[in-house]
């Protein structure tokens, strides 16, 4: 499915489950910057609008939770969508990760279809 070259941002704390995350994206064409740490060229690239951020971090750690709160401040990329995917399965984990700003979240093990589904619903994208 064309996906119109959507830019997606991705950070994550493990390389493997940047890996993972890239591969799904690219089979569905989006253009994927990936990075493992939050860096100057990260935030001077969220400043640069992509479509959609995916954190992929421990929501519980501080730094995921000012992450989120960071790029919701910020005037020029607050209405990016932010998915936000842990292994954290209980509500409230759920709960706290859309309270720091996180607009989806999704659990591991990720499954390809409903990450597919979440991003194109966060996207605007219509399913077809």
């Amino acid at each position: 499915m064309y996906t119109g070259g959507k830019l997606i941002l991705v950070i994550a704390d493990s390389s493997l489950d940047l890996d993972i995350i890239s591969i799904f994206l690219k089979k569905e064409n989006y253009v994927v910057h990936a990075h493992l740490s939050v860096t100057f060229d990260f935030i001077t690239f969220a400043k640069n609008s992509p479509d959609l951020i995916i954190i992929d971090i421990d929501i519980e750690k501080t730094y995921a939770k000012d992450l989120c709160k960071y790029l919701k401040n910020q005037s020029s990329i607050r209405e990016i969508p932010i998915l936000c995917i842990n292994a954290l399965k209980d509500s409230q984990a759920v709960t706290r990760a859309l309270e720091f700003g996180c607009d989806d979240f999704v659990t591991k093990p990720i499954n390809p279809t409903e990450l597919m589904i979440r991003i194109k619903t966060q996207l605007g994208i219509v399913l077809k």
